[in-house]
């Protein structure tokens, strides 16, 4: 769906809005990350600091570095989650 960029001290991250209505009647539209955005907030998300916090509450799930960045179709995201077991 969309590709979008989350900055982060100075460094974006790419994230990739997919819908999951296809495998799941619970889950609809969610935001994916490479687990690099994480590794980047990870030591402000632990201290509690809102911004760090705000980015990880939107983010669903993160996926292997550079997945999303390697520009995945949307399937290739779906079915990624799917092996992971969302």
């Amino acid at each position: 769906m969309n590709k979008s960029f989350i900055e982060y001290q100075g460094r974006n991250y790419p994230i990739r809005t997919v819908d999951l209505g296809s495998v799941s009647s619970y889950y609809k539209e969610v935001d994916v990350a490479d687990y690099d955005l994480f590794n980047a907030i990870e030591n402000e998300y632990e201290k509690g600091v809102r911004e760090a916090v705000e980015i990880d509450n939107s983010i669903f799930f993160y996926c292997d570095s550079g997945f999303i960045a390697s520009d995945p179709t949307d399937e290739e995201i779906v079915d990624y989650l799917v092996k992971c077991g969302i």
